[in-house]
């Protein structure tokens, strides 16, 4: 009996623990098949690798592509579908896997990167961050027409070697190419595409640890992206999780709460923070947008002077919520280098409404019928923007007598000053591009939404390009003079942008630009 019992007792444990066993293998099964939803920003309109500009439209980009290079769960630059590469002088070769694969299964060959480096360069794409490869031999002649794609010091030496030389010696050339700007693109997938490349379902070919499954419908503001672990990728960082569902709040939503509430396991709010994320929430935030006024530069200066001294930025503080601020600065916070702009003018002009009434007077006896033309204030269609808009507006109409229209628009691209019949202003968003020292990007947008082409802007941008860090400070406080000397741009508040996760979910290194995170890293830890 003893011995019946010793016999049972020890073939229970036995199965205890296989059970056990079995359950923890499980476990990391089901963890590899969990599926996560993440809430974007704004919609997004291209995943092009080349054309992508928004925050959204990068983090997709992030996640369905792989460059030569790659960001690791730590956040170190490593090789990416290159598995080496070398270098000597200013020429960089790289060595493509073997193993790399299109989710087709078409193997991924150096020719795929020539001709996406020629397409991003190419003066017809306008690729938005084409001058971030400006350091390639070759590039910038290129990208403005003063050469042909010959000029481009990108070739494939071999099927799967990539030789890359460069114009000059880049400590970030690394980190460049692992944006969106950098991704392979197929010759023979774009040109089938006939138009429609990265625009739909149909016609974005991915070779990163995700393809896309879903895009429905492209563009509309109701819309899901969903995609799912790729099968045919074989590098160095298959996705840890199986999906990962992208959507946009509803209007009346608030993303930090869906995710409180469990309805995501993750969102990004980007240009105007709602409210300070909750404690329970894992949460990084960035003090990296600018919102600025554009004026056109059809407007007479002393028109644009009397707009600009009429600003009180009391009229709209109170309507900002935490985390966001009245500018004092055209630089965000988080763009600067440590320290840059201490103690240095603003070159904002401070509120004085008597000269603003007196220059308002003058420019309006000089227009035609002396009168203001129909003139419209234009903002991003959130609550908080229409809000300060009209605050200004009405701030306009009362120290000046200037009667404005104000216009919600549903895009970022359509927030473009100009004249139209009579005079139209922006109130939009400025912030950094994929560079690590982001303010060169950032003033390069502000040259970009004003169309500054004077020689002092394109020189005094030039001069923070090349400056030293300890100059920075310098080359910034320049730049800053320049572009806010006309009054065709004036910084109204600095907002941030929310990266905020679920605490069952492990991300990986985050990063304030280019995406934000690679979701390849991301798992759910109570799954």
């Amino acid at each position: 009996m003893t011995r019946r019992f010793c016999f049972l007792r020890a073939v229970a444990a036995a199965l205890l623990a296989l059970l056990l066993c079995a359950s923890f293998c499980a476990c990391g099964s089901d963890a590899q098949d969990a599926a996560l939803a993440f809430l974007l920003p704004e919609v997004p309109t291209t995943l092009d690798p080349q054309l992508a500009s928004s925050d959204s439209e990068r983090l997709l980009v992030r996640n369905l592509f792989e460059g030569l290079m790659r960001a690791d769960e730590t956040g170190k630059i490593v090789t990416g579908c290159a598995e080496r590469y070398e270098k000597d002088g200013l020429t960089y070769r790289f060595y493509l896997s073997p193993d790399a694969v299109w989710s087709n299964g078409d193997a991924l060959i150096a020719d795929d990167f020539v001709f996406a480096f020629r397409r991003a360069l190419s003066p017809e794409t306008k690729a938005p961050a084409a001058n971030t490869l400006y350091c390639i031999a070759g590039a910038e002649p290129f990208a403005t027409g003063r050469a042909n794609a010959a000029a481009l010091q990108v070739r494939a030496a071999d099927r799967t070697t990539v030789e890359i030389t460069l114009a000059r010696e880049d400590s970030e050339f690394l980190t460049t190419l692992t944006t969106a700007v950098c991704m392979p693109c197929q010759r023979a997938f774009f040109e089938k595409a006939n138009g429609k490349y990265g625009l739909d379902q149909e016609n974005v070919l991915a070779n990163g640890s995700y393809r896309l499954r879903l895009w429905d419908p492209p563009g509309a503001p109701s819309f899901a992206i969903r995609l799912t672990r790729n099968a045919k990728y074989n590098g160095k960082f298959p996705s840890r999780n199986a999906s990962v569902r992208f959507t946009v709040p509803a209007e009346d939503e608030d993303a930090l709460t869906r995710v409180t509430e469990g309805y995501a396991d993750g969102a990004a709010v980007s240009g105007i923070a709602a409210a300070a994320p909750p404690e329970s929430l894992n949460a990084t935030l960035y003090s990296d947008v600018a919102w600025v006024l554009a004026l056109p530069q059809s407007m007479p200066d002393a028109l644009r002077r009397s707009f600009c001294l009429s600003i009180d930025a009391s009229r709209y503080a109170g309507l900002l919520p935490e985390g966001a601020a009245p500018a004092d600065h055209l630089l965000p916070p988080d763009l600067r280098p440590s320290g840059a702009l201490d103690g240095r003018s603003t070159h904002v002009d401070a509120y004085q409404p008597a000269q603003a009434r007196a220059l308002f007077s003058q420019a309006i006896t000089a227009l035609p019928n002396a009168r203001l033309p129909e003139t419209t204030l234009l903002y991003y269609n959130t609550p908080l923007l229409r809000d300060v808009a009209t605050a200004l507006a009405a701030h306009w109409q009362q120290n000046l007598g200037a009667y404005l229209n104000i216009k919600p628009a549903d895009s970022l691209s359509s927030l473009v000053p100009g004249a139209n019949g009579g005079y139209q202003l922006a109130l939009l968003p400025v912030t950094g591009g994929a560079d690590r020292f982001a303010a060169p990007a950032f003033f390069e947008r502000c040259l970009r939404c004003t169309g500054h082409t004077d020689e002092a802007a394109t020189s005094a941008l030039a001069a923070l390009r090349s400056a030293s860090p300890a100059a920075a400070g310098d080359a910034i406080d320049r730049l800053q003079s320049v572009l806010l000397s006309d009054r065709t741009l004036v910084p109204i508040f600095y907002s941030r942008t929310v990266l905020a996760f679920d605490n069952a979910i492990s991300t990986g290194a985050t990063s304030r630009s280019d995406g934000w995170l690679d979701f390849a890293f991301v798992t759910k830890l109570d799954f």
